[in-house]
């Protein structure tokens, strides 16, 4: 449920995904890691697109699978098609602002904040995210530097919880 309402509030800024290998053995784990094959061999189905649904099945790479309780066939785009419709968008939005890395890190921290305290009531790992980066948000007027760390700290503490992935997208003309 906090997946679901992170993607809702990124809107267009940020996707979120639920990645499961299409095999099941170490040994092809290995292999396809060493080759740099992994995402071509995994299914990646977008949160928007499981809200209602208990469980996923999937037989083969991408983002196509059924849904379940009430089944409902999902073909969603390619992944690495949709990272690359992320970049694009994210190249065009940044042509029409000049946002810095700290509000871009303001901006997924207040959105992955919003989704937990909507959740918390019945997710006691969104209370726990909201215990712990209590008194990371406490504190305004720091230098630069500190505010940064704080947001990136709890941006970090949600992927704990919740054991997920965060990747930033970029394109190669951002400079950090």
């Amino acid at each position: 449920m906090a997946l679901v309402r992170l993607a809702k509030t990124l809107g267009h800024r940020g996707k979120v995904f639920y990645a499961a290998p299409v095999f099941h053995t170490h040994d092809v784990l290995y292999r396809l890691t060493a080759r740099q094959e992994l995402v071509k061999n995994s299914n990646f189905a977008p949160i928007h697109r499981l809200n209602g649904h208990e469980r996923w099945l999937y037989s083969k790479p991408g983002a196509s699978g059924v849904g379940h309780s009430e089944p409902e066939k999902i073909d969603e785009p390619n992944f690495l098609d949709q990272l690359n419709d992320l970049e694009t968008m994210s190249i065009e939005f940044d042509n029409r602002r000049n946002e810095t890395t700290l509000e871009d890190l303001r901006f997924v921290a207040l959105a992955i904040q919003s989704s937990a305290r909507e959740t918390s009531w019945s997710s006691p790992i969104s209370r726990e995210y909201l215990r712990r980066t209590e008194a990371l948000s406490a504190v305004e007027h720091e230098p630069y530097e500190l505010q940064a760390a704080k947001l990136f700290m709890q941006i970090v503490t949600f992927c704990q919880l919740f054991g997920v992935q965060w990747h930033v997208v970029s394109s190669e003309q951002d400079n950090f």
